[in-house]
């Protein structure tokens, strides 16, 4: 097992959190094919534990000791099992209150402890669409003995880390989170409206919206166009019509008046950039590397965008502000922010799409209409 620790130390060494960690271990695995399936998977175990606990750990503890916390921590006893049989490792000391981040305060509708549980306790559920595609999809499921629940929305959900592009054709699904997918609950179309997803990135918001079937006029914005193009092709590949587009930075007021002129629009979809520490259970490298200074930059844009945004509402158009984070400052305080920024903004409902129970990510979801 000595080899292992060699590998997971290069890994924790070489790693600094720039690009997802999965896919940082998929190019270290393809440079190291001689490790097996069983070593991937505890190199994974132990790499991803770390992340998810390292905040809680002392500096001069051997790197042995730290991940016999973090996999203590995170309930992985098959992998202690077959890293530490016969050892007698003392478990440190941890204070799991130290992976909390002290310069945050939490939403209403998540406890601390309820945070904490999704992100040491392993990656949440993979769930996706299937629309008309279900009863295919469940025939290849359960061909493939691949265990899967129902879930809303004619959504389906299976383990994290089922390849799914193994099983299914790409046109028969697509994968979305079921927080995610509920704030589709709160856009409820109109034919023939006009629409702006002004933070359209890869389309999930765009995509939920064309699935209503509900004629609508959209437009869908982002600050890079490979995004749009990304998103085109998806509406494509699942049968949608895609909607128009254009490159714009929503966070720039004058270059965003360049951009839409005298356009007004019903409804305002505002997927503003966040922290995503409601998405810290699938990405806890995240939690690992994230600073005051980054939720400073956060917050500022996300009040910018949202501001902006604002001002291209019809009078009666309502402004969807979302957020896959669970801290306050990017949520109820932005929102607070916005409404005393702009009176003419009134607060319809806000929450907090809880996921933790369902093993699915957490999202803040406000809806504001224009007096």
């Amino acid at each position: 097992m000595r080899y292992l620790w060699a590998h997971v130390g290069t890994i924790l060494g070489e790693y600094e959190g720039k690009q997802p960690l999965w896919s940082y271990l998929s190019a270290y695995y393809k440079r190291h094919p001689i490790l097996g399936s069983r070593d991937r998977r505890l190199l994974s175990d132990m790499v991803y534990s770390y992340y998810r606990c390292a905040r809680c750990l002392t500096e001069e503890s051997s790197i042995e000791n730290k991940i016999y916390t973090c996999l203590t921590i995170c309930h992985k006893q098959q992998t202690l099992a077959r890293l530490f049989t016969g050892n007698s490792l003392p478990l440190l000391p941890h204070h799991l209150p130290a992976l909390l981040l002290p310069y945050t305060r939490f939403s209403a509708g998540i406890t601390p402890n309820e945070w904490l549980y999704m992100l040491t306790q392993g990656q949440p559920k993979l769930f996706f669409h299937t629309g008309k595609h279900k009863p295919d999809v469940v025939k290849a499921l359960t061909e493939q003995g691949i265990a899967y629940s129902e879930e809303e929305n004619n959504m389906l959900s299976v383990a994290t880390g089922t390849a799914l592009e193994k099983v299914l054709q790409p046109h028969q699904y697509w994968v979305q989170d079921l927080s995610s997918a509920q704030t589709g609950n709160y856009m409820q179309p109109q034919p023939g409206e006009a629409w702006w997803d002004c933070c359209a990135g890869g389309g999930g918001k765009t995509l939920l919206l064309l699935s209503s079937q509900i004629p609508v006029k959209l437009l869908a914005t982002d600050v890079r166009q490979s995004a749009l193009l990304q998103m085109q092709q998806r509406c494509r590949l699942y049968g949608f019509t895609p909607p128009e587009t254009l490159v714009a930075n929503v966070s720039n007021a004058q270059a965003l008046s360049q951009a839409l002129h005298k356009r007004r629009f019903d409804h305002i979809i505002c997927d503003a950039p966040c922290s995503g520490s409601g998405t810290w259970g699938r990405t806890p490298e995240q939690a690992c590397f994230f600073s005051p200074e980054a939720l400073a930059h956060y917050t500022t844009l996300q009040l910018q965008i949202a501001a902006n945004a604002a001002h291209y509402l019809h009078p009666d158009g309502t402004l969807l502000y979302i957020t896959c984070s669970v801290f306050e400052q990017e949520n109820e305080a932005i929102v607070t922010q916005l409404l005393a920024n702009h009176p003419t903004l009134s607060l319809q409902t806000q929450t907090l799409i809880n996921g933790t129970a369902h093993h699915a990510d957490t999202l803040f979801v406000a809806k504001m209409v224009k007096g």
